[in-house]
């Protein structure tokens, strides 16, 4: 087992590989976490950034009672049924994935997903 020493000003300590390693693995682990946190960040700013879409269509196709432009109607509600497809969508794909593969790691989250999810699978 080799060492690697490390000086202070004031002492003289010796770290071993197995040390190292394991201080190693702890970093990795911390990484790991944050990376996790920063998806997970990204993809609810993401379902807000979709669901506030969605609801700024909804309002558009309430603003058309009344309006005989048939054609403009139409183009509301396409672009307003793809907000909703691409809003339900990322729920799905980016949460009940992680769900589903195990990554998530709330307890309370998991029983309420194991309920749920086969009502919204199928």
């Amino acid at each position: 087992m080799q060492a690697a020493e490390v000086k202070d000003n004031k002492s003289r300590m010796t770290v071993s590989d197995s040390q190292i390693d394991t201080i190693a693995q702890i970093a990795e682990r911390i990484t790991r976490e944050n990376d996790r946190r920063e998806r997970q960040s990204n993809t609810i700013n993401e379902l807000l950034q979709e669901r506030q879409e969605v609801l700024v269509g909804l309002c558009e196709l309430a603003d058309l009672n009344g309006i005989g432009d048939h054609q403009q109607a139409i183009s509301s509600l396409k672009s307003f049924i793809q907000r909703l497809v691409d809003y339900t969508a990322l729920g799905h794909f980016e949460i009940y994935d992680r769900m589903l593969s195990g990554e998530e790691r709330r307890v309370g989250l998991n029983r309420v997903m194991q309920r749920v999810y086969p009502t919204i699978a199928s």
